[in-house]
């Protein structure tokens, strides 16, 4: 494919800007050059476990700054962990309905008698066992 004369300046002029200044521009192309790791010298993993950090950061500040739990519902995968952490709870309780981050919320409010204040507790401790376990993933690679 050829390229214009017109394109060519046009590149070169923007190949000579100063590139990214915000912090967020920045942790979004700090991986760019990352192709496929074969040259590596060292593993770059860390999906899970920042991720996991990530939601500790946003729940611990969403409680303090004391959101309801229904801005939290569509976070999924942390009531799935939650609900299998503690599913020895729901043991012969009929009344339970299934996986549902409000059902799972009134199941615990209702029937464990779990106040909403250990239910953060609890999804924010959820997290750091998350980041610890995803260390000792990477630590084993």
């Amino acid at each position: 494919m050829t390229v214009s004369e017109k394109q060519l300046k046009a590149n070169k002029k923007n190949a000579q800007k100063d590139g990214v200044k915000t912090p967020e521009g920045k942790a979004i192309v700090k991986y760019n050059a990352l192709k496929h790791g074969l040259l590596a010298k060292e593993a770059v993993i860390t999906v899970g476990e920042g991720a996991w950090k990530q939601d500790k950061r946003d729940f611990t500040k969403m409680h303090k700054d004391g959101k309801p739990f229904e801005e939290i519902y569509d976070w999924g995968e942390n009531w799935e962990w939650l609900e299998d952490k503690f599913k020895y709870l729901l043991i012969g309780h009929e009344d339970y309905e299934g996986f549902d981050p409000k059902n799972f919320r009134e199941f615990l409010n209702n029937s464990a008698g779990w106040s909403d204040e250990q239910i953060w507790e609890a999804d924010i401790e959820l997290c750091d066992e998350n980041i610890d376990e995803h260390k000792k993933e990477i630590a084993d690679l």
